[in-house]
């Protein structure tokens, strides 16, 4: 479960899941590029805890699925 791959990758094997990430590569603008998977699940809490106790040089937790939440697109709101 250690093999590095493509951000697109990631969100094709890990689809709508929490993943944590070691030794990400970002490119010019910060955006992931690739990284390798050391853990993914559904919840959030339980990736952020795996992520603490591992303690990595760097790490990261991401979401593959759509934004949700504040980060969702905005949706036209309708005359009261």
């Amino acid at each position: 479960m250690t093999e590095r791959l493509s951000w697109n990758e990631i969100r094709r094997r890990y689809p709508d899941e929490y993943v944590v990430l070691i030794d990400a590569e970002l490119d010019q603008n910060t955006d992931l590029v690739a990284g390798t998977v050391v853990n993914h699940g559904k919840s959030k809490q339980d990736m952020r805890l795996y992520l603490g106790q591992l303690n990595p040089k760097s790490g990261a937790c991401l979401w593959t699925g759509e934004p949700r939440g504040l980060l969702s697109p905005m949706r036209p709101v309708e005359p009261r």
